[in-house]
């Protein structure tokens, strides 16, 4: 409790005690001053009669407050202890998670580069390219997992830009609108009027997919999902209730449906890993989960209301910012012209992810140098520097890291471009990366090819490898 707010009862009974001892002196001279001698004794027997009474009614009510206020400090206490474990466990939870997403994702961006081998062989039979196709699609949804898997780790400070919620969400009208059955209308009311919070889009995408999907399950005989956005500022009173929240202005940020609401048991485990009612191979049980990691990361809150048969209502305060978004034009790129054929070193530790590499990059008619880890990546650079066009190294080698490899080749006179990729988010390792280029794991060759092409100013080279 505030430093203030301590002993209330204590303060009001001793100035009634100062009053009400000034009462009695001043009552005595009164009384031997106007009053006859045998009226006295019986104004002194009233005068005690309602001065005990007077005392005894104070009494009850200070302690009956007193005992009130101790309560709600209780329960107040009792809050925000439930809030800090639940971010507590969130953290741990996250941190495992993400370690195993990020591995799984080696494992994906295997299955998904040969599932495609499969599907651009001409040469297979309908069969196997039907069976190619479902690979890649089962493939697909695991990496979704895994990403918000990986969404919910907490291992590094993520990279924020300034966005306008207004705009991404407008944007998002017609994915969000995909998802909804026809009996579901979509509300949307944007009136934050341009203000920006420091959040990433893919960021925001994420919790409006989430919560929509959660408002759509929800509704299945149809109803209403509305999504709002204003400006609130936060109080002290407010954030007195609340903890790890602080007083300002907040873009709130409201999803709201219609439909068949939840019992309070519910609603207390609503963001648990890994926690849903939904029955088996319905839900994974991480949507919300990722949603509160996500809103935690940004530096705001959420919260949830909702009964049985009254529907839900989330709202996220984000803080907001005065920070102005660079944009993608003051993002200058060299773009260099190579003969016939470019150059690619790969480093890489995982052997079934280099061996992928390899091989669709010499499909694609590149020359192909392969190491394991940042040492022989270094011998090579000692060899041979001026012949690499291109670096494309893992952001988790076992002796360097993709950035102590970028440093130690500047200073060997490397000036070719790094690519890096990583099983983690980019908005998780952004903050290592500096200007450099980023691929998240898993990928297919598709992808990586046209990242590579554009880096290297125009596409892949012709040739075979």
């Amino acid at each position: 409790m505030a430093r203030e707010g301590r002993w209330p009862a204590l303060r009001v009974a001793g100035v009634y005690l100062v009053v009400g001892a000034a009462w009695i002196a001043f009552s005595d001279t009164l009384v031997d001053t106007f009053v006859p001698a045998p009226l006295q004794t019986r104004l002194q027997t009233f005068k005690g009669f309602v001065f005990v009474g007077l005392s005894a009614t104070l009494i009850f009510f200070l302690v009956a407050g007193e005992l009130k206020r101790r309560r709600e400090a209780a329960a107040e206490r009792l809050a925000l202890e439930q809030q800090l474990q639940q971010a507590q466990k969130m953290e741990a939870v996250g941190r495992l998670a993400g370690g195993v997403a990020h591995d799984f994702n080696n494992v994906l961006t295997v299955i998904l580069g040969a599932a495609h081998s499969l599907l651009d062989d001409p040469t297979r039979s309908d069969t196997t390219r039907a069976l190619g196709r479902e690979i890649v699609e089962s493939a697909e949804r695991a990496s979704r997992i895994t990403r918000q898997l990986t969404a919910l780790g907490r291992d590094r400070s993520p990279a924020l830009e300034p966005v306008d919620m207004d705009v991404v969400v407008g944007e998002l009208r017609a994915m969000l609108h995909r998802l909804m059955p026809e009996r579901i209308n979509l509300v949307m009311r944007l009136e934050s009027d341009g203000s920006r919070v420091l959040t990433n889009r893919s960021w925001v995408e994420q919790i409006l997919m989430n919560l929509a999907l959660n408002a759509r399950d929800a509704m299945p005989g149809g109803g209403e999902l509305t999504i709002e956005t204003q400006v609130r500022r936060l109080s002290e009173a407010y954030v007195g209730n609340h903890a790890n929240v602080r007083p300002g202005s907040y873009l709130l940020l409201s999803v709201s449906d219609t439909g068949t609401g939840m019992t309070p048991e519910v609603r207390d485990r609503l963001f648990e890993p890994f926690f849903t009612t939904k029955g088996a191979g319905e839900g994974t049980g991480l949507g919300l989960a990722t949603v509160y990691s996500i809103v935690q990361k940004c530096g705001g809150h959420i919260r949830v209301y909702s009964e049985p048969g009254r529907g839900s209502t989330f709202r996220i305060h984000l803080p907001l910012t005065e920070q102005e978004n660079e944009g993608e034009d003051a993002k200058s790129a060299q773009v260099a012209a190579f003969g016939d054929r470019a150059t690619v070193l790969v480093v890489e530790d995982e052997e079934a992810v280099r061996n992928l590499v390899e091989r669709v990059l010499r499909r694609a008619g590149y020359r192909v140098l392969v190491t394991c880890d940042g040492a022989s990546a270094l011998d090579v650079f000692d060899r041979k520097s001026g012949g690499i066009h291109l670096v494309l190294a893992d952001m988790g080698l076992p002796d360097l890291n993709g950035v102590e490899l970028r440093q130690q080749a500047a200073r060997r006179g490397v000036t070719a471009p790094f690519l890096f990729m990583s099983g983690f988010t980019e908005s998780t390792v952004r903050s290592q990366l500096g200007d450099a280029a980023f691929i998240e794991k898993p990928f297919v060759p598709g992808e990586l090819l046209e990242r590579i092409g554009v880096m290297l100013g125009g596409g892949p080279p012709n040739g075979d490898g």
